[in-house]
Parts: C-alpha cells; structure tokens; sequence
C-alpha cells in the first residue's frame, strides 16, 4: 500500500511539474479577437458602444452574472467614461475607456481587481455593406506563470473567445429587429 501511494505522488508531481513547464512555454502576451456583421448601420451599432453605461446590455460576463452591480463616472462617453463593477461570483474590477474615435473605435482598459491585472481592448466598427457593420471585439493582455497555468488548465483563451461571441450576439439582440440581414 505504501508503494502504491509513493508512485501516486510521483504521477501527481511528474503531472503538476509537466503542466508548470508547459504553462512556461506558453507567450507572455496573449491576443483574443472575434468579429461579427451586424445588420445595422454603424450610428446605430455606435449606440452601444460608445456609451458605457450601454455595455450593461450586451455584457457576456452580466449575462452569466445577473447579480453585477455597476457605478458610472460622471463622464459617460469619451476618454475617462468609467465603468466599475462588483459581484460575489464575478469579483470586482473597472472597465475605463482610454480611446473614443466616434463612431467607429472604442478603446478600453479592463482592471480585475482580485488578479491584479489589467487587460486592454478595443471594439472596432466598419460598415461593410449599407446597413450592415461589422465589429471587433479585440484584447490583449500579459500572463506571468500564474496565468499562463490558468490559461491553460482553465481554457481561458477559448472562454474569453466564447464570451466575445456571446457578447456579439447580445448586442444583435439590442438592435431594431427591422434591419434586413
């Protein structure tokens, strides 16, 4: 019995060191980037974007956390509109927009409180066709080894991928429902 369990150990160790150095190869940088056409002219897509109080409605993350609370800055548009949010499930952080190029470009810095770490972002709006606007959810960020480790063990990029989607396809939603696609 005592054998079996040393060569456990051994397994558990050989696992957590194999997974430790495999985060460690992973980039320091990571990029996610997801894109959708939406069947609206840009003004009316720009709506939602550019007013951050507007992000509410089409948030993944208060989709899957109903409970988020959020307080707004004075300033609602522009560089410096802020946005900050608190949650049991989702923990707290600010959304701050460090870039406005009406109505075409949103630039974002996203703090998560309890990981200490800042994200930056932007979504991106151009019209392909008349009544027709494709956006581009884009964030960059930096992972020490922690996380790299969750990136990986957690499936972080593929998440946040599957977030974005989300988010896009919320924001159709919120969108008049007479556009021709």
């Amino acid at each position: 019995m005592k054998r079996w369990l040393k060569r456990l150990s051994m397994v558990i160790l050989l696992a957590l060191v194999g997974l430790v150095v495999f985060a460690a190869t992973r980039p320091d940088q990571y990029t996610i980037m997801r894109s959708a056409v939406i069947p609206a002219p840009p003004t009316q897509v720009w709506a939602l974007i550019g007013d951050i109080r507007q992000w509410e409605r089409w948030s993944p993350w208060k989709h899957h956390d109903p409970s988020v609370r959020c307080n707004y800055s004075a300033a609602m548009t522009g560089v410096g509109a802020q946005q900050d949010w608190t949650s049991d499930k989702s923990g707290s952080g600010t959304l701050l927009f460090t870039g406005w190029e009406a109505p075409s470009r949103v630039v974002y810095e996203l703090y998560f409180k309890e990981w200490d770490s800042t994200a930056r972002g932007e979504v991106t709006l151009a019209e392909v066709r008349p009544g027709q606007t494709e956006v581009t959810w884009v964030m960059h960020g930096q992972n020490n080894l922690l996380g790299k480790i969750f990136f990986v063990v957690l499936g972080m990029e593929g998440a946040i991928a599957q977030d974005f989607d989300l988010g896009l396809s919320l924001m159709k939603e919120q969108l008049p429902k007479n556009q021709s696609p």
